[in-house]
């Protein structure tokens, strides 16, 4: 054997040997934590209990047979910032500085719930005091009214620079207002399940399969990691035809004033099918 080679084979065997060694050693401190140091460790896990947050599910649709919308779930958006946010208070707050004047004044244009100028003293004294959840909207704002927030030049950023985050809700609208109200039916509002009309018969298929999320720390950060998708509820088609609906209604108002009934019904049907196409029941009212 050549020194050449001899060398070569003494560099694997040094090489071989950590490798070896530093296993060993690893192999040694998982041993040494599940005898030694298992009690002390179980009883730190028993502490951290992670906390598990549902994801909820989108709730389908009611469609009129032509598919326009009797029934939807749109999704309105309330705004946080979190002032304590270390990106903003860096460099004497210089981040902050040189945004708050563009920040205070999309949002009094945007949502409008204060003055440019209050807002400016609204989030200027939550910053003083490292305010966590600073709520910037009284109300909920819709979609287009994020889209326009979100090209502000501080909530580009993210939340974790800007500190500015967005927690999603979803309100029941019926496009056509009264229209067919009845038979769409309601739901509660909190709990969003179906209190009456199609909204309570189809609850189970409309509602879907809520998701889970667990809120873990992540670098530094508290984040939600999803652990199960949330399955969205299924659409429902109905026999009802909203123009038809509309005529419907409209008629039977105006022959329960003529009569100065107390209450009236009228139900159209396709009578080669037997579909409902129109149901209408309206009762007197104090007016």
């Amino acid at each position: 054997m050549s020194d050449e080679q001899r060398n070569t084979v003494w560099r694997f065997a040094i090489i071989f040997i950590f490798i070896s060694l530093g296993f060993l050693a690893v192999l040694g401190k998982i041993i040494y934590i599940q005898t030694v140091e298992r009690s002390e460790w179980m009883k730190i896990a028993e502490k951290q209990v992670p906390t598990h947050r549902a994801i909820k599910a989108t709730r389908g649709n009611i469609l009129d047979c032509n598919g326009q919308l009797l029934a939807s779930s749109m999704p309105q958006y309330y705004i946080y910032m979190d002032t304590r946010v270390p990106a903003l208070h860096e460099k004497n707050g210089k981040l902050f500085n040189a945004h708050i004047d563009s920040l205070c004044t999309d949002l009094g244009r945007i949502i409008g719930d204060y003055t440019t100028q209050e807002y400016r003293q609204l989030i200027t004294s939550a910053y003083r005091q490292n305010e966590r959840r600073l709520k910037l909207s009284k109300n909920r704002i819709n979609y287009l009214q994020r889209r326009e927030l979100e090209t502000n030049s501080l909530i580009r950023l993210g939340k974790y620079k800007s500190g500015i985050f967005f927690e999603d809700q979803h309100r029941r609208i019926k496009p056509y207002g009264l229209l067919a109200s009845r038979t769409i039916g309601s739901i509660n509002g909190e709990k969003g399940i179906g209190t009456a009309g199609l909204e309570k018969a189809f609850d189970k298929e409309l509602h879907g399969v809520d998701g889970l999320s667990s809120l873990q720390r992540i670098g530094g950060r508290n984040e939600l990691v999803t652990i199960e998708e949330a399955q969205d509820g299924m659409d429902v088609v109905t026999t009802i035809d909203a123009n038809l609906q509309d005529i419907v209604e409209n008629a039977l108002l105006t022959k329960l004033i003529e009569k100065n009934a107390q209450w009236g019904c009228c139900i159209l049907m396709e009578t080669h099918t037997g579909y409902i196409r129109a149901i209408a029941n309206l009762d007197k009212g104090n007016d």
